[in-house]
């Protein structure tokens, strides 16, 4: 260990190794190397230039399964392993996590090597023995690289459930979005467990939605835990915690929780609740300004929504009242006149008379039945004008 203590030391006063990476601090990293002074070196550089989160594998059979459940953000993997090689992993990264950055490390620097780990994904390659200084500049330049995909992949992501969402208030009798509202968000912030309490709701407890992680252990208590910290916080403040209770002291450790008001200076429509496994990566400010934006347009879309359906009751009003006044002015003033023809065809005594007066009042109704058709079914354009056959019934 005496070389790899010297190796790392050497590294100590060149200010690209000392610190060099602090402001990827939180990003996670995967040494994937069967020899271990090798591993145990790069992992040692990169601590030592600011990364927290550094783990080494030497057992390359667990490396696609360890990704999966560390989830790092960069890997860098050794090529040749006498278990697994390194291109096996790639071949198996490439369908089981495409999105996985990886930094090859290599002794083996020919051309058919070095393209063959290219077109299985490797994003970069550095020849061993490692230069600490190269190794520090090409890591900050992936974990660059990946947080600014990341954060692309995320707004988009958080546009699209803010779009699915509005989609569903638009259409009409749509179930009360918080279902989908805490499934969505659950989903796009990679969290174990979503809680959306609706504002303004009187029940005691309060209603909430709740989404949780299929593959989670039975959540119930986090639930209440976290039902509770959304009643304490609903201050219209959004916020990352430390833990369900709100102890801003474990922040220190990463934030497992993030709370977040739907709302704008003119609405409020609920609160969001986010919580992450203990072992899962933290939330970032990053997460937290994202979901804050996700949850401002929402509150806009629902507000939108609820004047859309505020028009569309004015509408159903306004042509109730146009109905009542059609039939009004037209249908009923055409039955008061039938009415009173027939009344006076009553006092006839001539039979011819009568039959040709009544047969006349039956077309009077037949028309006047179709204009309560066309009234009701089939409204003029212009509600002003009086539908066809309006007149009043003839007096023969």
């Amino acid at each position: 260990m005496t070389a790899l203590t010297d190796a790392v030391d050497a590294s100590a006063s060149n200010p690209v190794t000392r610190r060099g990476l602090a402001q990827y601090a939180d990003a996670r990293v995967l040494v994937i190397d069967d020899n271990l002074p090798s591993a145990s070196l790069v992992q040692a550089t990169l601590r030592r230039a600011g990364l927290i989160a550094v783990e080494a594998l030497t057992e390359a059979a667990q490396a696609v399964s360890t990704i999966r459940r560390y989830r790092p953000d960069l890997v860098l993997l050794d090529l040749h392993m006498p278990e697994v090689d390194g291109y096996e992993i790639l071949a198996e990264l490439r369908e089981a996590d495409p999105g996985v950055d990886v930094l090859v490390l290599t002794a083996d620097t020919t051309r058919v090597a070095l393209q063959r780990a290219f077109e299985l994904g490797a994003r970069d390659f550095l020849t061993k023995p490692v230069d600490p200084t190269e190794l520090a500049l090409r890591v900050g330049s992936l974990l660059h690289v990946g947080e600014l995909h990341r954060l692309l992949r995320l707004r988009e992501q958080w546009t699209d459930a803010s779009a699915e969402i509005a989609r569903s208030l638009t259409l009409r009798d749509a179930p009360p979005p918080g279902q989908l509202i805490s499934d969505l968000a659950r989903s796009v912030a990679d969290a174990e467990l979503a809680v959306y309490r609706p504002a303004n709701e009187e029940t005691d407890p309060p209603q909430f939605f709740a989404s949780s992680d299929a593959t989670a252990q039975p959540v119930i208590t986090d639930i209440n835990s976290l039902l509770w910290a959304l009643r304490a916080l609903d201050d219209g403040r959004p916020r990352l915690l430390g833990t369900m209770a709100g102890d801003d002291a474990a922040l220190d450790h990463g934030a497992n929780v993030m709370v977040i008001p739907l709302a704008t200076a003119r609405s409020h429509v609920g609160i969001l609740g986010l919580q992450r496994a203990a072992d899962a990566r933290p939330f970032t400010a990053l997460d937290l300004e994202l979901a804050t934006d996700f949850g401002r347009r929402l509150s806009m879309d629902v507000e939108l929504a609820e004047a859309e359906m505020a028009r569309r009751g004015y509408e159903i009003v306004e042509e109730r009242h146009r109905v009542a006044r059609n039939l009004h002015d037209q249908v009923i003033q055409r039955l008061f006149a039938i009415g009173i023809q027939i009344e006076g065809a009553a006092q006839s005594h001539d039979v011819d008379l009568i039959r040709d007066r009544l047969a006349a009042r039956v077309r009077d109704l037949n028309e006047t039945i179709d204009l309560i058709r066309t009234t009701v079914f089939n409204p003029p354009r212009d509600s002003s004008d009086p539908p066809s056959g309006s007149g009043e019934p003839s007096l023969a």
